[in-house]
């Protein structure tokens, strides 16, 4: 009996930790960081709202809605919402309605466009100095 709760303890802190965790690989050169993002843009963030998760699914559960203001890689138009988590702990992503961003996304398998800390990368970007210049050259070299 000790054997099987501690197989079923192991099997919950293994699902936790896949789940939970958020490990970032990060990003040697701002070229590698164009080239990781399916999209690159700068926008206001309009609205944030969660949405329903559907059982047994490990998804975003927030969508962010922005007002494009310029774009440097990508196909997202004027407007466009961005999926993303917003607990410790799952690479959350909080935006603020009425700020600017520059946003980083990636395509999901259904064609939504996502975000997380890992392609935002704010600790490469702050330790290199990468700004938003940077990557719109970067992007235009692309």
């Amino acid at each position: 009996m000790k054997a099987l709760f501690s197989i079923f303890g192991l099997s919950i802190a293994a699902f936790s930790t896949v789940a939970f965790a958020c490990e970032c690989v990060g990003f040697s050169s701002i070229e590698e960081h164009v080239e990781a993002a399916d999209a690159i843009f700068l926008a206001n963030a309009v609205e944030t709202y969660s949405i329903e998760i559907p059982p047994n699914k490990i998804i975003e559960d927030h969508v962010t809605q922005f007002e494009v203001i310029e774009v440097l890689k990508g196909d997202v138009g004027d407007e466009v919402s961005i999926f993303h988590y917003v607990y410790p702990g799952a690479c959350e992503v909080i935006f603020e309605p009425g700020k600017i961003y520059e946003v980083f996304a990636l395509t999901r398998n259904d064609g939504e466009m996502k975000t997380s800390n890992c392609i935002l990368a704010p600790y490469e970007r702050e330790h290199f100095n990468w700004g938003w210049k940077d990557y719109r050259k970067v992007a235009n070299n692309h």
